[in-house]
């Protein structure tokens, strides 16, 4: 998926956890919509680590053995785990909401990726995605089936919105828009406030 397929889609499949969330860490309903922003973050993140470092080597022909594509490293099960399991230990309720939303973008690309071979199913001698002889699942399950990702063919940010005009993509980018208008709304979420809220939440800590 794309930009407001993860903004979305994510969010409302992950309503009921991020809410069990907000009261076991007896989160203040004036500081949901901030947390909301984290959510949000963490729906985006493993595309912009992983995608920025694959383009970052491709531009300046950079050694970095293991990113060779745009689905590596945070796009592993282990990412949001990891992240979640840090969070809990450190008692953050900030990580605890990102690391949710990194699990949703897995989910969300793991489902993408098995709707568009279903769409495309009759090409011949292609795997499912679900399958156990699938790369692409061994790569979300990094390292327990293998410790390869696949290789991307998409070298350039012009490459990748070119997949956007895929119908199955451009269905849940259409859906996600209208989500993350609806999830917005709910949580009193104002993309043009969250920054400044941001600046000001890190300035009072730091003083």
């Amino acid at each position: 998926m794309y930009i407001f397929g993860h903004l979305g889609v994510g969010p409302f499949i992950t309503s009921s956890l991020v809410s069990r969330t907000h009261r076991n860490c007896g989160v203040p309903e004036e500081s949901q919509a901030y947390l909301f922003g984290w959510l949000l973050i963490g729906c985006l993140l493993p595309d912009l680590i992983d995608k920025s470092l694959f383009l970052f080597k491709v531009r300046y022909e950079m050694p970095l053995p293991m990113i060779v594509g745009g689905k590596t490293i945070t796009h592993t099960i282990c990412f949001p785990i990891v992240a979640y399991l840090i969070a809990r230990w450190k008692k953050t309720s900030v990580g605890q909401i990102v690391a949710i939303g990194i699990a949703s973008h897995l989910i969300l690309d793991f489902s993408a990726d098995s709707m568009v071979w279903l769409w495309s199913s009759k090409q011949p001698h292609s795997i499912p995605p679900y399958s156990f002889s699938s790369p692409k699942l061994a790569g979300y399950l990094w390292p327990l089936m293998g410790t390869e990702f696949v290789p991307s063919y998409q070298k350039t940010i012009g490459d990748y919105w070119s997949t956007l005009w895929h119908p199955v993509l451009m269905f849940w980018e259409i859906v996600g828009l209208c989500l993350f208008i609806r999830t917005s709304y709910q949580n009193r979420f104002n993309p043009f406030r969250w920054p400044l809220t941001l600046y000001h939440r890190i300035f009072r800590t730091r003083h």
